[in-house]
C-alpha cells in the first residue's frame, strides 16, 4: 500500500520509471488525500506496471488534473488496464 496524505507541495509522485528500480507491480492499494498541488498520481510509464492494483482512493487534492500522466515521449494514446481495480 502507498499512502500520500497531508503533502500540500507535493507536485508530481514519480516523473520517471527509474529504469524499473521501483517495482511498482505488486502495489494493490493506493491513499491520496490533503495534496493540494498535485496533478497526476501515476507517471505513463509506472502507469504500465500496476496492474495489480485493486484500490485507489484520492480525497481533497483539487489540484489533481488526472490519474495518470500523459507520456510526452509518446503522445499516442495506450490503453491502461487495470483489471483487478474495484468499481466503488
Amino acid at each position: 500500500m502507498l499512502t500520500l496524505s497531508k503533502l500540500p507541495t507535493l507536485k508530481n509522485v514519480w516523473n520517471e520509471d527509474l529504469l524499473g528500480i521501483l517495482g511498482m507491480n505488486h502495489l494493490r492499494e493506493v491513499h491520496v488525500e490533503k495534496c493540494k498541488v498535485l496533478t497526476s498520481v501515476f507517471s505513463a510509464s509506472v502507469a504500465k506496471d500496476i496492474v495489480e492494483l485493486e484500490k485507489l482512493a484520492v480525497k481533497d487534492s483539487e489540484g489533481l488534473i488526472t490519474i495518470v500522466a500523459e507520456d510526452k515521449t509518446n503522445p499516442k494514446e495506450q490503453m491502461l488496464r487495470l483489471p483487478f481495480l474495484i468499481p466503488v
